[in-house]
């Protein structure tokens, strides 16, 4: 399912259920944004509970300019904790060279299950292993 998002909005996504409803998948292309990636953020929280499905694969592998600030970092983290919480276990796929660990720490330093990697098989090792 692709989702348009209003006029403005640089994200495309798509998701769907995997793996006969272990987890969700959601695929997203396009352009970094990050007022974008907070209503990313908020609309996986709304699917999950809507699903009763609580594992996802993100992949955003394919995002293009990426180049994201410390502070949009920080923030992004702290958006996770707040909507996922321990609730929701999200595994992201991102290019390599967008990934420091920074949102990452801050949303496992507030109980939020994220892992971050480049790699699919990685993203995918951690997520069903998450009880």
């Amino acid at each position: 399912m692709i989702i348009n998002w209003p006029v403005g909005v640089t994200l495309i996504i798509e998701n769907e259920v995997q793996n006969d409803g272990q987890y969700l998948i959601f695929r997203i292309y396009g352009n970094y944004s990050f007022h974008d990636t907070i209503e990313l953020i908020k609309k996986i929280d709304y699917t999950c509970r809507d699903k009763q499905i609580y594992k996802v694969l993100l992949d955003m592998s394919r995002l293009y300019n990426s180049n994201i600030t410390d502070m949009d970092r920080f923030y992004l983290g702290e958006a996770v904790a707040q909507h996922w919480s321990s609730d929701i276990a999200v595994a992201a796929i991102l290019p390599k060279r967008s990934i420091n660990g920074y949102a990452e720490t801050v949303a496992r330093n507030r109980q939020a299950r994220l892992k971050v990697t480049h790699t699919k098989q990685l993203a995918l090792d951690w997520l069903l292993a998450e009880n």
